[in-house]
């Protein structure tokens, strides 16, 4: 029989970190894992949930941490201690760190010896491990090496971690790809220039380092065209159209909003960019790169992971719309140099940030636990 593992994530909108959970779901064998997800009910991640099979609870979440959010705690732990009684998970898989510390109170209150898995998607300062609880888990997911070595620099024991890269299934993602669909779409024609990043609109991105950037490209490329693909925070969308507008940009960059196929906008990319000031990982790195497309990111976080410097793309500092700019300007001007890196890259997601390889490794630790919750069933715990 299947073991039932309950995953929690409170955003219902798609991004990395939705795209990565509907990953692991699409991913897992359910010979051996039954999964639940709780989320936002009739939100998009929600509908992708259900389109795979697999039961959806319906649920908003609090903010653990802010004021006007206190008193709709208790009532969110009761709806997941509701989840859990009729469920009976043999595991807790809490898909970012913001939801934690609800779990764990739900899973105590129930009195139920159920392990919980925290997952770590971005990069974090030491202090969240206090506010957030993360000793009481009984593993740490995170997605790069430098997030482990923050938490053991704040006091966490490296055995309670494990460093889970992100892994994507190369052959099915570049078999997406259709140039002439961006091109019909926006009115590309064949003999510009395309560079363009795949981000939630979130100031931690770095959007407005990546329109500096651009501003200086377009006086070396006059044709050159900008997109930048995804959503978020409304406020900041405006703040970045309207510093488009007072750099006079508008002919050279076209904001997208969600897209569900981002691999024909990667195909189009001449250079992909990733300009964060924060980055965990960027799972959208390995797409690009599964694309052959050498990469210009910021030397940040698990982006240094992801990108071999030099080899699969170049790393700049963040915040450096100048550095940024070179960069993309000596790949614009080098098509063989283009093409290297991009085989490169595309070797390198292949060697080591596979699907395959991602799925066999998580599904190894859920094994040991699912193992662990029902030796404690057993002994009455």
């Amino acid at each position: 029989m299947a073991a039932t593992i309950v995953y929690v994530h409170g955003i219902g909108e798609i991004g990395g970190a939705e795209r990565e959970l509907l990953f692991i779901l699409s991913s897992l064998d359910r010979t051996l894992f039954h999964p639940v997800v709780v989320c936002p009910p009739d939100s998009p991640l929600a509908e992708r949930v259900e389109a795979l099979g697999i039961p959806v609870h319906g649920m908003y979440f609090p903010a653990w941490r802010k004021l006007n959010h206190m008193f709709a705690i208790p009532g969110a732990v009761l709806r997941i201690m509701a989840v859990l009684r009729s469920c009976k998970p043999c595991l807790v898989h809490v898909n970012d760190y913001w939801w934690g510390p609800l779990c764990y109170l739900a899973c105590r209150a129930v009195r139920m010896h159920v392990p919980i898995l925290l997952h770590v998607r971005q990069e974090i300062q030491e202090k969240r491990i206090r506010q957030y609880w993360f000793k009481k888990f009984d593993r740490i997911l995170v997605v790069s090496e430098n997030i482990k070595t923050v938490l053991e620099g704040g006091g966490l024991h490296s055995e309670t971690i494990v460093v889970l890269y992100s892994g994507i299934d190369v052959d099915v993602f570049s078999r997406q790809a259709r140039r002439s669909v961006i091109h019909d779409r926006y009115g590309v024609q064949s003999h510009q220039t395309v560079i363009g990043t795949v981000a939630n609109i979130f100031p931690r991105k770095g959007h407005e380092c990546f329109i500096h950037a651009m501003d200086h490209l377009r006086k070396v490329f006059p044709d050159c065209r900008c997109f930048i693909v995804g959503k978020g925070n409304e406020a900041y969308l405006v703040k970045l159209q309207q510093l488009v507008q007072s750099l006079n940009l508008q002919r050279h960059i076209t904001f997208t909003g969600f897209q569900e196929n981002v691999a024909d906008f990667l195909e189009t990319f001449d250079v992909f960019v990733l300009s964060s000031y924060l980055e965990g990982f960027g799972i959208v790195l390995l797409e690009a790169m599964a694309m052959r497309k050498p990469v210009v990111a910021t030397r940040v976080g698990g982006v240094p992971e992801v990108v071999e410097a030099g080899v699969t793309g170049y790393l700049v500092p963040p915040e450096n719309a100048h550095e940024l700019a070179l960069a993309v300007q000596a790949l614009l001007k080098d098509p063989e140099t283009r093409r290297m890196m991009g085989e490169a890259g595309k070797k390198r997601v292949e060697r080591l940030f596979t699907k395959q390889r991602t799925m066999q490794q998580l599904e190894d630790v859920y094994k040991r636990f699912v193992c662990l919750s029902l030796a404690g069933e057993q002994n009455g715990l």
